[in-house]
Formats: C-alpha cells, sequence, structure tokens
C-alpha cells in the first residue's frame, strides 16, 4: 500500500482538472476504454470486479479525492496478463514498475473518471511481452479507444520491427496509441519515435490558486530527433511550438509522486510516463 494521505503541497485531481480545463468537458471519458501496458504485477491494483478492491489501493484513492469508484453502475477497472487472462506475471523487485502502474491507471481515471479502464501487465520488459503480446492483447479488447505505454528505450533500426502492433485491427473502434518520450532528457525513444505513436512530453505546472498559472518544459522529458525515425520540422506542444526538427509531440502533464501517486507542484510526469 502507498501513502494514505499526500505530501504538503500535492496537486489534486480537481485542480489539474481545473488547470487544463478539463472539468469543463461533458462526457468525463464516458463511453471509452483506456488500456495501459506495463510489465510485471501490482498487487495492490485489483479488478473491481474482485470483492478485494474495496480495500485497494485505487478505491482508496478515490474515495480519498471523491472520485466515482469504479464497479457498481460505474465504470470498470480490469487488470490483465499480457495474454487477456488473469495469470498475472511476477512482481519485480527493486524496480518502478508497480508505482508506475498505479500512477497511470490513477491518474488516467483522475483525467478521465467515467472511462472504463484496463492494465495489461507483460510479463517481462521485452519489446516481445510488452509490444508484440500486451499491445496486441489490448487492440483485440472490443471498445478500446486509447493504448498507453508506460515505457521507453533508446531507438534502434529494428525498431521498426514493431510499428504494426500500431494499428488499429479491422472492424475496432479506432485506437490512438500513446507512449512516454522518457525521462532522462534528449534523446527521447521508441516507441514514442514511432510515426504511428503519439509521444507524450513532460511539464512543470504552476497553479495560480487552483487557475493555470504557468509552466515550463522539464529537462527530464525526452526531445530531439530520433536516430531511426524522421521527424517534421517543428515539434507542437500544449502551449507552443519550437522549430528544432522534433518530431511531433503532445506535451501534458506529468503527476509527481510518493509512494501513492500524489501530484507536487514544481515536478513534471508525463501522463503515459516512462520508468
Amino acid at each position: 500500500m502507498g501513502c494514505a494521505t499526500p505530501p504538503a503541497g500535492a496537486f489534486s485531481p480537481q485542480q489539474i482538472r481545473s488547470a487544463y480545463g478539463v472539468n469543463l468537458l461533458s462526457q468525463e471519458g464516458a463511453g471509452q476504454t483506456i488500456a495501459i501496458v506495463d510489465a510485471y504485477d501490482n498487487p495492490d491494483l485489483v479488478s473491481s470486479s474482485s470483492a478485494a478492491y474495496a480495500s485497494s489501493d485505487l478505491h482508496n484513492f478515490d474515495a480519498y479525492y471523491g472520485l466515482p469508484d469504479f464497479g457498481g453502475s460505474g465504470p470498470t477497472f480490469t487488470k490483465l496478463d499480457e495474454n487477456g487472462g488473469t495469470n498475472y506475471p511476477a512482481t519485480e523487485s527493486g524496480s518502478n514498475w508497480a508505482e508506475e502502474e498505479a500512477l497511470d491507471v490513477e491518474w488516467a481515471h483522475a483525467i478521465a473518471p467515467l472511462a472504463n479502464i484496463v492494465l495489461i501487465e507483460a510479463s517481462s520488459a521485452s519489446y516481445t511481452d510488452l509490444i508484440s503480446t500486451a499491445v496486441a492483447t489490448a487492440c483485440n479488447i472490443p471498445g478500446v479507444s486509447a493504448v498507453s505505454m508506460s515505457f521507453t528505450a533508446p531507438d534502434s533500426f529494428f525498431d521498426s520491427f514493431y510499428d504494426p502492433s500500431f494499428a488499429t485491427p479491422s472492424g475496432h473502434t479506432g485506437i490512438t496509441f500513446l507512449a512516454a518520450s522518457g525521462d532522462s532528457g534528449a534523446p527521447g525513444g521508441y516507441p514514442a519515435y514511432s510515426p504511428d505513436v503519439v509521444a507524450v512530453g513532460g511539464t512543470s505546472l504552476t497553479l495560480s490558486g487552483n487557475n493555470y498559472g504557468s509552466e515550463a518544459g522539464w529537462s527530464g522529458s525526452g526531445g530531439s530527433g530520433g536516430f531511426s525515425f524522421l521527424g517534421p520540422n517543428r515539434c507542437i506542444g500544449a502551449h507552443g511550438e519550437r522549430g528544432d526538427g522534433d518530431r511531433q509531440y503532445l506535451s501534458m502533464k506529468r503527476i509527481p509522486r510518493c509512494t501513492d501517486h500524489f501530484a507536487h507542484p514544481g515536478r513534471a510526469l508525463a501522463w503515459s510516463s516512462s520508468t
């Protein structure tokens, strides 16, 4: 389990939603399904259909912030293994994967509180498990309209082998593929560099009350040209453009965390963050 209460100065979901005007959207994700792909198991994330959900981290996060909870007549949260079953992988000790999964799920829910969420846990951090298997599983879940990939690695000429994985299957709802641009500055990495994926970078936000104040690019967010993919002549962010030859990216909030994923001012992390 993570922190029972947020640290001092943490941003709440309501503050983030207000700052970016997300609270003005009437649908709040209703009718959409977000698939999140990570590696290894987070045992504190439990499907909303399970009796154990009532004591899970996700339920506690929702209760603390007054968010619509999963289950009942509300949206659903489902945790699957990379093949779409419930034979979950092992938890990897000494890594940030479990924390990353909780952050991804809880803050995707905070931004789109009425959307269904499916977490797909790959058996390892290999591209074979993460992309060839887990992403393929996500693409074949009915109703999935977004696939979020919280991982990145330096790109190479071999990465194009995996690009066909980022395509909407015939007859399926259109899917948007999103991936973290990285946490280590330039250059970014794959799959964010794929021309079939929206690369998500990070900024640091300052609020004025509960309203948007200012923000600046986060130095750890990956950028610059890719090793094997050529980009357009400018990169478009949420609050500006830069003509440095980067491939197009989407600048969204990174929600910093302690163990239980509360947002702090002055730090940055992508909505689909890398490990």
